[in-house]
């Protein structure tokens, strides 16, 4: 029961805010890690997420990327994620998959975010 990408909306978990539309959303990552779901789109990340913390720690993952930041819904100031840092310098939000609900325009149909491999529709991975 694969949705069609282009129908979905991510909308914030907690104040139902939409944030994106699935076709804005990307993967980064190789065969050898999980890959990282990440909003490449500076302007969606402008109107509608904001840095909300600092993390304690500047804690360099096993995807080779820092985590600098936390991210929120500038709405409601729920977590959606962190700020991702890469070593070729690319730097993009890392959305976190259970601080979304998902919509399909078409259906009417709701998912609430699990786990990014478990979503109902298919996100590309995004070209260096």
């Amino acid at each position: 029961n694969i949705w069609n990408t282009k129908d979905v909306m991510l909308h914030c978990k907690k104040c139902d805010n939409i944030i994106c539309c699935a076709t804005d959303v990307f993967k980064i990552g190789t065969s050898t890690f999980e890959p990282q779901y990440v909003l490449p789109s500076k302007n969606i990340f402008q109107e509608k997420m904001k840095i909300s913390r600092r993390r304690e720690t500047n804690r360099r993952s096993k995807y080779e990327s820092q985590r600098t930041h936390k991210i929120a819904c500038i709405k409601c100031g729920n977590e959606l994620g962190s700020w991702g840092r890469w070593k070729n310098n690319r730097e993009y939000p890392v959305l976190t998959c259970r601080s979304f609900k998902f919509s399909n325009t078409t259906t009417g149909a709701v998912e609430l975010g699990q786990k990014w491999k478990l979503v109902p529709f298919e996100v590309q991975y995004l070209d260096d």
